[in-house]
């Protein structure tokens, strides 16, 4: 046990003098590209399986706001069967969601649940309502939601109203 410790403290060590000798060498004026440094590997491998045209398909947690109106389509549920982040899975619900003929979805809801079996523990579950537009769509986030792209950048998912 205590060479595992002495093993982490060792490597926590280097990667903080490997950081400081970094900062050492970097020219007087430069600074660090905000994008590589505020962007985890999970979250740039997230955003790699989110296709651009879907980055502005809305997502409501409750019902647009205005008067704008829609068709309820049949609603959508997608899940994974193990582990996993709600954000793994949010790709696939857009695109099931699309695929069924929607412009956005109403009653959004991405939480994690518990599972009967140890695997199923807690897994993400997805479901919401697909809507079709009757007419010109309104402005997204003016409307009271949040686009696919906010929500997976922010990890937060749209207000509930």
């Amino acid at each position: 046990m205590k060479s595992i410790v002495a093993i982490a403290l060792a490597m926590s060590c280097l990667a903080t003098a490997r950081a400081a000798d970094d900062a050492a060498s970097a020219p007087a004026g430069a600074t660090p590209p905000e994008a590589a440094a505020s962007v985890s590997a999970n979250q740039a491998a997230r955003l790699a399986k989110m296709k651009p045209e879907l980055a502005g398909f809305c997502l409501y947690g409750g019902a647009p706001g205005g008067d704008a109106k829609y068709t309820a389509l049949a609603p959508v549920k997608t899940s994974r069967e193990t582990y996993g982040s709600v954000l793994d899975e949010l790709p696939r619900f857009v695109e099931t969601s699309k695929a069924a003929g929607a412009d956005a979805v109403i009653k959004y809801n991405g939480a994690q649940h518990f599972g009967f079996w140890p695997w199923r523990l807690v897994r993400p579950l997805l479901t919401g309502v697909p809507i079709k537009w009757d007419g010109p769509a309104p402005d997204c986030v003016a409307s009271g939601g949040q686009t696919f792209a906010t929500v997976m950048n922010s990890n937060k998912e749209p207000p509930k109203r």
